[in-house]
């Protein structure tokens, strides 16, 4: 395997095709030490998502892993060429910004808290 296909295997998660945990440390590092720094303004967006555990008891693993990964494809649609990505746990994704807002997000977050009925991540919402 060459040196190139390691870097990317260690910095994607395999099961969204989001950056991962490590990418995140190593773009952090970066940014500290000077090599590459994050341009200012940035936003970051922590989400959580809610209802993954219920999913993975009621419905198994495999209905987890396919709300993960609808979760990524929303992110991934409403991304911009200076977003970023990144899933850092079970259920917790950070998408970092530049000059972005989260209004959108947050938008969307109040909708769905307000409507836990709707199944979001099997539609085109």
């Amino acid at each position: 395997m060459n040196v190139r296909k390691m870097k990317i295997m260690s910095s994607i998660d395999l099961l969204t095709g989001v950056y991962n945990r490590n990418a995140m440390n190593n773009r952090i590092s970066e940014d500290l030490n000077g090599s590459n720094p994050i341009p200012r303004p940035f936003g970051i967006c922590f989400i959580d998502v809610n209802g993954l555990k219920a999913t993975n008891d009621l419905k198994g693993h495999e209905a987890g892993d396919n709300l993960l990964k609808d979760v990524a494809v929303i992110l991934n649609g409403l991304k911009t060429p200076d977003t970023d990505i990144y899933r850092v746990g079970g259920d917790d994704i950070i998408k970092a910004m530049q000059e972005a807002d989260c209004e959108i997000y947050a938008v969307k977050a109040e909708y769905y808290s307000r409507h836990p009925e709707t199944d979001w991540h099997n539609s085109n919402a």
